[in-house]
């Protein structure tokens, strides 16, 4: 039975969150108290009622400003948001950065039945039932609607859908990253000119096919740094860099740091 989150997570740990960025998507629910969110650069007060909705590779921290501090979090994979939620428009909030995106929605005049739903999906991920993956996809979906009814405005494809080559491109990234890949190759591959897709797919996304391949092997080797021994050469190469250089020179520009200092510090 495949999972239909990696995590589904009830907190009321006290410790704010420092500077980071998942391979995944990550929805935060702030059930009481207030944090101060900064994610790739905008800056949230998120107090109860307050739902945020992080896509991949977006940095983020958290500094609590008022207790007690109890929320939800949910994390999910690209292929367990596309499984779970089958509405591209309700999947948009984890995925397309476009205009002026907020990453913050408010949902306090309907907080009660924001709390049941993820209660109800804390309960059933941690005592799954018969159907289980069926009525976890369900009540994410109602939560997603819930924030589609509250604040339609802040949905980032109502005027419209991502072209499909874009969502194709992204999830083939999302596949074959530690391969050579190329703005060519990839136009080339989904029938778009490389000029169209770079466009659409920063529109849409919020980076360009390029940065995106580049987070892309640099998350995969942050996890690897941590969970394995192996060698930042090793890495470098199982992650799509052939040049260790080049490795080391990326993962500096994107984290402050060297590979082998990330892991000493981190471990």
């Amino acid at each position: 039975m495949k999972p239909v989150f990696l995590s589904c997570i009830y907190s009321e740990t006290n410790d704010s969150i420092i500077q980071h960025f998942h391979s995944v998507y990550e929805l935060i629910y702030i059930a009481e108290g207030t944090a101060l969110f900064t994610i790739c650069g905008s800056c949230y007060e998120a107090s109860e009622g307050s739902l945020l909705f992080i896509s991949k590779f977006e940095e983020h921290n958290a500094v609590i400003l008022k207790y007690p501090y109890r929320r939800f979090f949910i994390q999910l994979t690209p292929l367990q948001l596309e499984r779970c939620v089958s509405d591209p428009q309700l999947r948009s909030v984890f995925i397309n950065r476009t205009g002026n995106f907020r990453h913050c929605f408010g949902l306090l005049s309907s907080a009660e039945e924001a709390n049941a739903l993820l209660q109800s999906m804390i309960n059933e991920f941690q005592n799954p039932g018969p159907f289980c993956q069926e009525r976890q996809s369900c009540l994410l979906t109602l939560l997603l609607i819930l924030c589609r009814r509250q604040c339609p405005e802040q949905f980032p494809s109502l005027s419209g859908s991502p072209p499909a080559a874009v969502s194709q491109v992204q999830k083939y990234i999302d596949l074959h990253f530690a391969e050579p890949l190329s703005l060519e190759d990839l136009a080339q591959r989904f029938f778009i000119s490389p000029s169209h897709l770079s466009h659409e797919f920063r529109k849409w996304t919020g980076y360009s096919p390029k940065h995106y391949i580049v987070l892309s092997r640099l998350s995969n080797a942050r996890r690897l740094l941590l969970t394995s021994d192996a060698s930042v050469g090793d890495i470098a190469v199982r992650c799509g860099f052939h040049d260790v250089n080049n490795f080391i020179r990326a993962f500096r520009q994107e984290t402050g740091a060297t590979p082998a200092v990330y892991r000493k510090q981190k471990k």
